[in-house]
């Protein structure tokens, strides 16, 4: 047979990919924007927004339906959470000084849940993945938005339980990357110009 006829065989760079391997690659592009920087900035940024949002409206209709009067100072602390969340979520998205300090402090309240017998904690604001376990509903999960604030010592009933939030674990780990390289530049200062004429582009 010539040697300039082709054998029969197609090359793997030019057969059509399976869709094992599209999967792949859609895959793998998912994981590299999600380990950048500004992915989660944005993702935690509106997450927290949500949360305030969510906080705020479901705090303002238990005061109406109650009465501002009867429950006196106790949504203080639920209004302080949420307002800081919208706060750190609207600084983290602008990237102004401070978002991203802010932002650790609110997902770090939010990584575990704690119910015992003389301790109730539990904050919640923006996106949530929780899986849960008490001693009355058993094993449970949260998916999805969610705003939740009960802080309470010697609490009335007997639960005991724990969870832990793994979408506030995950943003307490990227933010905490974040500090530090804002850290590193800041600390390695402006770089130095160069002494080489710039070409200006035609």
């Amino acid at each position: 047979m010539p040697t300039g006829w082709p054998s029969g065989r197609t090359s793997s760079s030019c057969r059509p990919a399976s869709n094992e391997e599209r999967v792949n690659r859609r895959l793998s592009t998912v994981w590299r924007g999600a380990r950048r920087p500004r992915t989660w900035r944005v993702v935690i940024g509106w997450s927290e927004l949500l949360g305030a949002a969510l906080g705020l409206t479901v705090l303002a209709l238990g005061v109406m339906a109650a009465g501002a009067r009867n429950l006196g100072s106790r949504p203080l602390p639920a209004l302080a959470f949420y307002a800081l969340s919208g706060v750190a979520g609207w600084r983290l998205l602008r990237g102004q000084r401070g978002g991203v300090e802010l932002s650790l402090a609110v997902q770090a309240a939010q990584v575990a849940w704690l119910w015992l017998p003389g301790l109730v904690f539990r904050m919640a604001a923006g996106l949530a993945l929780i899986p849960l376990y008490t001693n009355r509903g058993g094993l449970d999960a949260i998916v999805g938005g969610t705003a939740a604030f009960e802080l309470a010592v010697a609490p009335a009933d007997d639960r005991v339980g724990l969870g832990l939030n793994l979408f506030a674990l995950a943003a307490v780990v990227a933010l905490t990357a974040l500090v530090r390289s804002e850290r590193a530049a800041a600390s390695a200062g402006p770089r130095p110009a160069s002494d080489e004429p710039v070409t200006p582009a035609l």
